[in-house]
């Protein structure tokens, strides 16, 4: 019962986390793209999350093409972790050249 009661304070820990890393880009790229391009109004940071839950709702998450347990845990936090800071990198970078 102890050892379930872990796992799911971590998954809960580990989903707001994921969410959190999620707005963050979304914030982040908004305001340097949409924002002094688009003219579209600021996002505030709990808005992004927001609005990152439903296109997340929306579109193809992650669908791991091998059922092997290491490989769909390194894709899947690959998915959730790598991904956001690479697209952070990226539109950090495309912001100065804007």
């Amino acid at each position: 019962m102890l050892e379930f009661l872990g796992r799911a304070v971590f998954a809960i820990l580990f989903t707001v986390v994921a969410m959190s890393l999620d707005g963050m880009v979304l914030w982040l790229l908004w305001g340097w793209f949409m924002v002094p391009i688009l003219h579209l109004p600021v996002l505030d940071f709990m808005q992004a999350i927001a609005i990152s839950l439903v296109i997340g709702t929306m579109t193809i998450q992650y669908v791991p093409k091998d059922l092997d347990d290491k490989k769909v845990l390194k894709g899947f936090l690959t998915y959730l972790f790598v991904n956001p800071i690479v697209y952070i990198v990226v539109g950090w970078i495309l912001h100065f050249m804007i």
